[in-house]
């Protein structure tokens, strides 16, 4: 395939430069896991039943999910960075207000909006960092596994602030996380063939959805990569929903203990950031486009298989480690494999594009998975699960294959 305007962007940045960017990765992931840790906890204390629970913990996907791609295309109108600062300043706003939302629905109005403040913040690093490395796939790596150091570290600190000086301790601490994502994005520097801010000043029209603007980032998956990225990160991104849910009550039935529970969830946590350290490697031997495939069947298949593994602790945790290492790997190849599918100038919509379609999965399968399980067992409802979802894969390979535009699996070593 031809070289994309994307493309055209050097790769090969100073690290003074990316650093920045590398140091906000963790504080901009951390900041969404540490709220989706907290707010279940905080609304038990309110007395929240458990489909409350629920509501506020759906919420935090149903913001992003509708309007991922309005943020997209507002960081291609004003600038990634700008709208990464400025949703992080209206993040820092509205934290604090969590203690004071007693009512349940003003508490569910809060989780909605700081859902999707985070979501635009992190949407705008996202859309720096493909500006400043063109989409490579190295680059990307790096900045996934500083990522995942949020996604492991934010949970863990939210939760002994939580232990240790309650409500407002905790949601201060998250307000503090917040500011050091703010003070780090601020020393971004744009790289200087970033796409031109199309707007300095914001009117009324600029901030509200566009109607065009969905049509013409959903008509970016004319382009056959970004297609199949996006017919793949949907199936593949159910794997987290299925984790956090029906795995942890299968090893509950199981009897056992929380803290093996949760390490297991941490085993994947760890692993997903060391993965995308290897992408760079992987993705100079073998087609990334087979690789998003192949990884994620082995990545559902893993999950997927869990009932057969008999509660068998070390089993369950090479399995994990496996599965971590896999789908940490291919994270940084959705970015690039997109990003360099489309110009610089729609960026931040090809990213917008990407979170509504993680949402879409994350929303829809662990819900399709439950009627599953209440008609056949929650063993069963893994297998069903698991086959059904790999049946899609193989179809998107299928087609893939048939097109011809994807080349072989294994690419010829460069000489």
């Amino acid at each position: 395939m031809p070289p994309t305007p994307s493309s055209e962007i050097p790769s090969q940045r100073p690290f003074r430069e990316l650093l920045p960017t590398y140091i906000c990765a963790p504080f901009g992931n951390g900041l969404f896991d540490a709220i989706l840790i907290i707010v279940p906890l905080y609304a038990l204390t309110l007395g929240a039943t458990p489909s409350q629970i629920g509501l506020l913990v759906g919420a935090r996907y149903f913001m992003p999910l509708f309007f991922g791609i309005h943020g997209g295309a507002m960081i291609d109108r004003f600038g990634a960075k700008r709208i990464a600062v400025t949703f992080g300043f209206i993040t820092l706003g509205l934290v604090p207000l969590y203690p004071l939302m007693v009512w349940f629905p003003a508490l569910l109005t809060l989780q909605l909006m700081v859902g999707m403040t985070t979501s635009f913040s992190w949407i705008g690093i996202q859309t720096t960092i493909i500006h400043q490395t063109g989409g490579s796939t190295t680059y990307l790596g790096r900045f996934t596994f500083c990522q995942q150091i949020g996604a492991t570290t934010a949970p863990i600190f939210a939760g002994a602030m939580w232990d240790l000086t309650g409500v407002w301790g905790t949601f201060l601490f998250i307000a503090g996380w917040t500011i050091c994502f703010i003070v780090s994005a601020s020393y971004i520097k744009s790289p200087h063939k970033a796409p031109a801010v199309t707007r300095l000043r914001a009117r009324l029209t600029d901030i509200l959805p566009k109607p065009s603007d969905y049509w013409n980032t959903f008509a970016l998956m004319a382009i056959p990569a970004v297609a199949l990225a996006m017919a793949v990160t949907v199936v593949r991104h159910t794997t987290t929903p299925i984790q956090a849910s029906f795995y942890v009550v299968y090893l509950d039935q199981l009897g056992m203990p929380g803290t093996i529970i949760g390490s297991m969830v941490a085993l994947v946590e760890i692993t997903n950031g060391i993965g995308p350290l290897f992408s760079g490697y992987l993705t100079k031997r073998f087609s990334p486009h087979w690789l998003l495939i192949i990884f994620s069947i082995i990545a559902i298949f893993l999950i997927s298989i869990t009932p057969l593994l008999g509660g068998v602790i070390v089993l369950l945790g090479a399995i994990q480690i496996v599965r971590g290492l896999i789908q940490g790997s291919i994270q940084p190849i959705f970015m690039s494999t997109i990003a360099q599918a489309v110009s610089a100038e729609i960026q931040g919509r090809s990213v917008g594009l990407r979170t509504t379609m993680n949402r879409l999965g994350a929303l829809t399968v662990p819900v399709a998975m439950g009627y599953v399980v209440e008609a056949v067992g929650i063993e069963k409802g893994f297998y069903y699960t698991g086959a059904f979802l790999i049946f899609l894969l193989l179809i998107i390979g299928v087609v893939a294959r048939r097109t011809k535009l994807f080349g072989p699996f294994r690419l010829t070593p460069k000489t």
